[in-house]
C-alpha cells in the first residue's frame, strides 16, 4: 500500500483539530472503548490530547467513515496476510507488518522457542530494577497505564555509556541465566524473520550504517581485564580483533538493543537517530497450548494499535511483529479493553546511533 503527502497532511490537520493546545502538545491514541478511561493521561501530561481509535460515541475518529484521516486495520482478515507501507511522495518505508502464518510457528527459517519462558523472562527483567522516573521516560513521554507496581521501562543488551565512552552491553545482574538464554533464542528468532521479510536492499543500507560507526560486538574485545583496569584507575580498552572480518560481517545484529516495557503508551513522536526499529506485544493468555510447539493463537484479540504520522493505525495482537521506519512520526496506543490485569508486555527492538555520543568511529563496546 501507499500513502502520498496529501495523506500525511490531512491526518496532521485533523489532529491539529483535536489538540486542545496549540504550539507544542503531546498526542496520545486510546485503545479503549470509552475514552475518557484514558483521562489519567491527562492528569499526567501537559498539553496532553487522547484520540480514541475505536469505533465508539466517545471518539472524534469513526472507523471507515470518508470524513476521518485515519484508516484503521484491526481485523484478522486485513493483517493475516501482513501491510507493507511505503510513501509514495519519498519513496521512504513505512511500515511492515509481519503474515501472521510466520509469527505462529510457521516461520521455516528458525523455529521460535516456547513463547511462555520468554515471557517469564520478560517479567524477571520487570522484577530486576524499578525505573519509572528516568530521564529517558520523562524526555520520551512514556506514560503507563494505571498505577500498578509492575509499570516499568528497561533497556538490555547494548546501549550507550553513560560514564564513559562508546557502548556496553548491559543485563541486570538479578537476571538469572536461563532468562537472558530465553531472551537470546527469541530474539534470534524475531532477527531470522526480519532478514526473512525486509528487503535486501534495506537491510544493507542498515548494515552500512553500523558498520560505518564501528559496530560489531562479535569482533571487539579487551586489551585488559576489568578488574586490572579498575586498580590501575583507568577505563577499560579495547580493540577490533580482525578488521577484514568486522568489516564484511554480513549477519552482523542490525537491531542489538531491546526495550521492554507493561502497559505503556508513547505519544506522537520521531526517532532521528535510528534506522529500523521493530515493535512486538505480548499476552500469556493467547499462548497456544495444544500445539507440540508453543505458539501464539492464530486468531486473538487486539491488544494495542501502533499509530503513524502518514494517518495508518495497526492494531497488534501477541507476537505480532511490526517492522517500521522510526524517522516517520508514531506512537503506541493504550490497552484495549481486552487486556485483564496481567497487561500487555512491549518490546521495541531497535539501535539508536546518536546515544553513543562519538565525533569518530572509534567505538568501544565493552560487558557491564
Amino acid at each position: 500500500m501507499k500513502v502520498s503527502e496529501k495523506d500525511t497532511n490531512e491526518f496532521r490537520n485533523y489532529v491539529d483539530s483535536c489538540s486542545k493546545t496549540k504550539g507544542s502538545h503531546r498526542i496520545f491514541f486510546s485503545g479503549k472503548q470509552k475514552v475518557s478511561d484514558d483521562k489519567h493521561i491527562l492528569e499526567q501530561c501537559e498539553n496532553a490530547t487522547v484520540i480514541g481509535l475505536v469505533n465508539n460515541k466517545e471518539s472524534p475518529i469513526r472507523v471507515n467513515n470518508k470524513e476521518s484521516p485515519i484508516r484503521v486495520y484491526d481485523t484478522p482478515d486485513q493483517l493475516n496476510c501482513g501491510i507493507t507501507c511505503i510513501d509514495e511522495t519519498t519513496k521512504q518505508f513505512v511500515f511492515m507488518i509481519v503474515p501472521r502464518g510466520k509469527v505462529c510457528g510457521k516461520n521455516k527459517v528458525v523455529t521460535a522457542s516456547n513463547p511462555a519462558r520468554y515471557i517469564d523472562a520478560l517479567d524477571e527483567v520487570e522484577a530486576c530494577e524499578r525505573n519509572l522516573k528516568g530521564e529517558r521516560g520523562k524526555l520520551r513521554n512514556i506514560v503507563f497505564e494505571g498505577r500498578t507496581s509492575n509499570e516499568n521501562y528497561q533497556n538490555l543488551f547494548v546501549k550507550a555509556d553513560r560514564g564513559g565512552k562508546g557502548l556496553i552491553r548491559h543485563i541486570p545482574n538479578k537476571l538469572t541465566p536461563n532468562s537472558v538464554n530465553e531472551i537470546e533464542k527469541w530474539k534470534h528468532y524475531i532477527t531470522s524473520i526480519i532478514n526473512d521479510v525486509v528487503p535486501t536492499e534495506i537491510l544493507k543500507g542498515v548494515r552500512a550504517g553500523l558498520v560505518k560507526i564501528g559496530l560489531d560486538t562479535r569482533n571487539v574485545t579487551k586489551k585488559c581485564s576489568q578488574k586490572d583496569c579498575l586498580e590501575d584507575g583507568e577505563l577499560p580498552d579495547y580493540v577490533v580483533e580482525n578488521e577484514k572480518t568486522f568489516q564484511n560481517n554480513p549477519n552482523m545484529d542490525l537491531l542489538p538493543a531491546l526495550a521492554v516495557s507493561r502497559n505503556v503508551s508513547l505519544s506522537m513522536h520521531t526517532d532521528n537517530d535510528a534506522s529500523l526499529s521493530v515493535v512486538i506485544v505480548y499476552r500469556r493468555e493467547d499462548i497456544n497450548h495444544h500445539q507440540k510447539h508453543k505458539t501464539f493463537l492464530h486468531r486473538c484479540e487486539i491488544l494495542k494499535y501502533f499509530t503513524f504520522g502518514c494517518g495508518i493505525s495497526v492494531g497488534l495482537r501477541s507476537g505480532d511483529i511490526l517492522i517500521f521506519n522510526p524517522q516517520i512520526e508514531h506512537c503506541i496506543s493504550t490497552n484495549t479493553d481486552v487486556c485483564d490485569m496481567t497487561g500487555v508486555m512491549t518490546t521495541s527492538h531497535y539501535f539508536k546511533s546518536s546515544v553513543i555520543g562519538l565525533n569518530d568511529n572509534d567505538i568501544a563496546i565493552k560487558q557491564e
